[in-house]
C-alpha cells in the first residue's frame, strides 16, 4: 500500500490554496496598514513642529515687545543721556509699565552707564550689574545669570541712540525666559523631554532654565544645529547616545532659533513592534480564514468521508453493514456517494451469498463424484477378488492382484479426494504412507522378520500430481517387495521417503536385494513407473549395489492452473 504524504492531506491543501488566494488580500493590507503608519509618523512630526513653532511665536513676541521698547527709548535717549536724574525716573516708569523686563540700561559709546533701572531676580543679582560686560552690538541675544535658585536665561534686546549725528550710546533691556507654555498632555503624549533658545549661528550652548542637566539631552553632534533652521526636524543620538527626535524653529526677527527635544523609542521590542503591527490584521485575517476553511472542510466533507471510511474498513474486514441513520447534515454530492455505497455493498453481499451458494453446490457435487467413484473401484476391486479365489493358475491370481492393489490405489486416492478440506488439495504424505502400509502388508505377508522404515514429510498436491505420484508409489512399493531379498548376516529392509524443500519434492524407494533374483519380470511395472514419472514432471535415477536398489524421483510441486474454458 502506498505511503500517505502528510501534504497530501485535504486540510494540508486547502491551507495553501486558501493562502494563496488571501495572498493579495494581505499585501494589500500590509501595505495601507504601512501606510497610515508613515501617515501617522508624518503626522506626529508636523504636530511636533508645530509646538515647537507655537513656542517660537510665543518666544518672538516677546522679544517683539521689548524691541518696541528698545526702540522707543532709542528715540530719547539723547535727551535722557543729557539729565540722568530725569532718565533714572523715565526707565524706572517704563520698567513698571513693562512689568516682563527685569533690567534697562542706557550706556554711552564707551560703554559707561548712564542711567539704569533694574528689578531683583528670582532672589539674585539683577542683569543691570553684569550688562556692561557685554560689548558686542548684536540687536538680540540670550544670555545666562546666576541666581539662588539656578542658573537663568535672559533675552537681551539693544539699539543704538544717535547724539549730534553719530552713535552715541546703546539702550538695552533685559527679560528673563519664561518657561514654554506645552500643556502636560502633550508633553506626555508627545514624550517632549524639552524646549530650549539657542544662537544656531554661533557654537553658543542652547540656554534655557530647564532641566537640562550637563546639555547631555544635545545632539551628539553640536554642528546639526547650525544648518538653516526653517522648519528643520532630524533625528540625533544625544550625547549619552540615547535615539531622539530634535525639530528647530527659528524666532522671527531674531538670530535665535527654538530646539524641541523629543523622545524616540528605538529598542528592539518598538523595532519588532513597528514590524509586526503592520501584520497583525492580515495575519488574525489569515488565522480567521483558515479556522473557518477547516471547520467548513470538517463539517461539510471530512467527517462524512471518515464515517464512509469507518463504514469501507468495517465492510471488508468483517462484511459488517452501518445500519445507523443517515447524517442530517450530509451535502446531497456525499449522501448521493453513501447511497451507491450502500447499494454497492448490498450487491457484493448479495452476489458473494450466490457464490457460495454455487461454490457450495459445486463441492457437494465434486465430492459425491469421488464418493461415486471410490465406491465403484471398490467394487470392481471386490470383484476382481472374486476371480482371484476362482482362479486356478498362480500367474493368473498374481496379475489379478497386481491390478487389484492399483485399483485400491485409485480408490484410496478419491477417498481422500472427497474427504479433504483443503481446497481440493490431498496430503501427499497421508496417501503415500497409507499406500506403502498395504503394499508392504499384502506382498511381504510371507516373509519372515522383514524391517519396513518410512520418512514421509506432509505434502500437498492437487489431483493432478497426486494420482500419478500414488500409483507410483504403489508399482516402486509393490516392484520393492517383489524383488526384497537379503544377505546372509542381514534382514530384508525397505525403506521409503517423501520429502519436501520449498517447491521440490523427492520420492525415494530403497529395498535389499539377495545374491539371486528368482522371479521373472514382465518388465510392465518399470513402463508404468516411468509413464507416471512423465506425468509428474520429474527426473527419475536408479542405482542398484549389491546389497540394495534404489529408486528416486525429484519433481516439482506445481500450483493450480485452472483449464482454458470453452466458449
Amino acid at each position: 500500500m502506498k505511503e500517505n504524504k502528510w501534504y497530501n492531506g485535504l486540510r494540508f491543501q486547502i491551507v495553501v490554496l486558501m493562502s494563496v488566494a488571501l495572498l493579495p488580500l494581505g499585501a494589500i493590507a500590509v501595505y495601507q496598514t504601512n501606510r497610515v503608519e508613515v501617515q501617522a509618523k508624518q503626522n506626529d512630526a508636523r504636530i511636533i513642529l508645530a509646538v515647537t513653532a507655537d513656542s517660537a511665536k510665543t518666544q518672538g513676541l516677546t522679544l517683539e515687545r521689548a524691541k518696541s521698547v528698545v526702540d522707543t527709548l532709542a528715540i530719547f535717549a539723547a535727551d535722557l543721556s543729557s539729565t540722568p536724574n530725569k532718565c533714572q525716573s523715565e526707565l524706572s516708569s517704563i520698567l513698571a509699565a513693562y512689568p516682563a523686563g527685569s533690567d534697562i540700561v542706557i550706556r554711552s559709546d564707551g560703554g559707561r552707564v548712564i542711567c539704569r533701572a533694574s528689578i531683583n531676580v528670582s532672589g539674585g543679582a539683577s542683569v543691570a550689574s553684569t550688562s556692561t560686560a557685554f560689548e558686542d552690538t548684536e540687536r538680540v541675544q540670550i544670555v545666562k545669570q546666576q541666581t539662588e535658585k539656578g542658573l537663568t536665561s535672559f533675552y537681551l534686546v539693544q539699539a543704538s541712540f544717535l547724539v549730534n549725528g553719530t552713535i552715541g550710546g546703546v539702550v538695552s533691556i533685559s527679560v528673563p525666559q519664561e518657561d514654554f507654555p506645552v500643556p502636560e498632555n502633550i508633553r506626555d503624549d508627545l514624550a517632549l523631554i524639552d524646549l530650549l533658545v539657542f544662537t544656531p549661528q554661533t557654537d553658543t550652548m542652547p540656554a534655557q532654565s530647564g532641566t537640562i542637566a550637563g546639555g547631555n539631552e544635545l545632539p551628539k553632534d553640536l554642528s546639526l544645529l547650525q544648518q538653516p533652521n526653517d522648519g528643520l526636524t532630524f533625528t540625533s543620538p544625544n550625547r549619552d547616545g540615547d535615539p531622539r527626535i530634535y525639530t528647530v524653529i527659528s524666532i522671527v526677527d531674531s538670530p535665535l532659533a527654538i530646539l524641541g527635544i523629543w523622545r524616540q523609542e528605538e529598542s528592539l521590542a518598538q523595532v519588532v513592534g513597528d514590524f509586526i503591527k503592520p501584520a497583525i490584521f492580515p495575519t488574525l485575517m489569515w488565522f480567521g480564514s483558515m479556522a473557518v476553511a477547516l471547520l467548513s472542510i470538517y463539517t461539510l466533507v471530512l467527517r462524512h468521508l471518515s464515517r464512509i471510511r469507518r463504514n469501507m474498513d468495517a465492510f471488508s474486514k468483517d462484511r459488517k453493514i452501518d445500519q445507523g441513520r443517515p447524517q442530517v447534515a450530509m451535502p446531497n454530492e456525499l449522501r448521493a456517494l453513501s447511497g451507491n455505497y450502500d447499494r454497492l455493498t448490498d450487491d457484493i453481499m448479495r452476489e458473494e451469498a450466490r457464490l457460495e451458494d454455487t461454490l457450495r453446490e459445486k463441492n457437494v457435487l465434486i465430492k459425491e463424484v469421488h464418493h461415486r467413484v471410490k465406491n465403484n473401484l471398490q467394487l470392481i476391486a471386490s470383484i476382481m477378488n472374486m476371480q482371484i479365489r476362482t482362479a486356478k493358475q498362480p500367474e493368473t491370481k498374481a496379475v489379478l492382484s497386481r491390478v487389484q492393489d492399483r485399483v485400491l490405489s485409485l480408490a484410496t486416492i478419491h477417498r481422500n479426494l472427497y474427504q479433504t478440506q483443503a481446497g481440493g488439495r490431498v496430503d501427499a504424505g497421508n496417501l503415500v504412507a497409507e499406500i506403502v502400509q498395504k503394499s508392504a502388508s499384502m506382498g511381504i505377508a510371507a516373509q519372515d522378520s522383514a524391517h519396513v522404515e518410512t520418512d514421509i514429510d506432509p505434502v500437498m498436491l492437487y489431483p493432478d500430481q497426486a494420482v500419478p505420484l500414488s500409483l507410483l508409489v504403489a508399482e516402486a512399493v509393490t516392484n520393492a517387495v517383489k524383488h526384497l531379498g537379503t544377505g546372509e548376516d542381514r534382514k530384508p529392509e525397505l525403506t521409503v521417503s517423501l520429502k519436501q524443500t520449498g517447491d521440490q519434492c523427492s520420492l525415494a524407494v530403497t529395498n535389499s536385494i539377495g545374491a539371486h533374483d528368482p522371479q521373472d519380470s514382465t518388465g510392465l511395472g518399470s513402463e508404468l513407473m516411468n509413464a507416471f514419472v512423465l506425468q509428474l514432471g520429474g527426473a527419475l535415477t536408479t542405482k542398484k549395489t549389491v546389497d540394495n536398489y534404489s529408486f528416486a524421483v525429484t519433481f516439482t510441486v506445481e500450483k493450480f492452473e485452472p483449464e482454458m474454458r470453452d466458449f
